[in-house]
């Protein structure tokens, strides 16, 4: 099977290559650097497996289009294998401020506009100097966009499970 490893870590690619080259069935014809080297050498090899760093992919990822429409890719194929997944970071970190101002915007309606809910209870009680229960209503919204927050978290871990977990919102280095 003909290999090209494609990884932005020249250690990274030299180990990969002493381990392939241990297997018999495995022949690795290039070792790349960036996507733009990636595309020449799929041309020039024709390989049967791509060995691509991620970080590599996600950095590049108009290089990585190319090489998939030069693959005969799909359009709808290259959205799910490289748009989709590059963009996900991003998504996330959209719905974590969503839930935010989700509950802000409920609240600040019911203050408005209800005879119940968290906004008619907060109103209601500061009105009739209830304190106890004003700062019991503050504190459960308070839980409840924690909540709301943490289960966004969650379910980002999951669907973006290549993401390092320590990586901040929008998925941006700090460097």
């Amino acid at each position: 099977m003909r290999i090209i490893i494609a990884d932005t870590r020249p250690g990274v690619r030299s180990a990969l290559e002493l381990l392939l080259k241990r297997q018999p069935e495995f022949e690795v014809v290039d070792k790349v650097a960036s996507t733009v080297a990636l595309l020449a050498a799929v041309r020039a090899h024709q390989p049967q497996m791509v060995l691509l760093d991620w970080e590599l992919a996600r950095r590049e990822q108009a290089g990585l289009i190319d090489l998939m429409r030069a693959s005969s890719a799909s359009r709808w194929h290259i959205f799910w294998q490289v748009k989709l997944p590059t963009s996900g970071s991003h998504v996330f970190a959209g719905l974590e401020v969503a839930v935010a101002f989700a509950l802000i915007g409920c609240v600040v309606m019911e203050f408005v506009g209800s005879t119940r809910g968290m906004g008619f209870i907060i109103q209601d009680s500061s009105n009739t100097f209830d304190l106890p229960l004003t700062f019991a209503a503050v504190i459960t919204l308070g839980i409840v966009g924690v909540l709301g927050n943490s289960a966004v978290r969650i379910l980002r871990h999951v669907v973006l499970f290549w993401e390092p977990r320590d990586r901040p919102a929008g998925g941006r280095h700090n460097a």
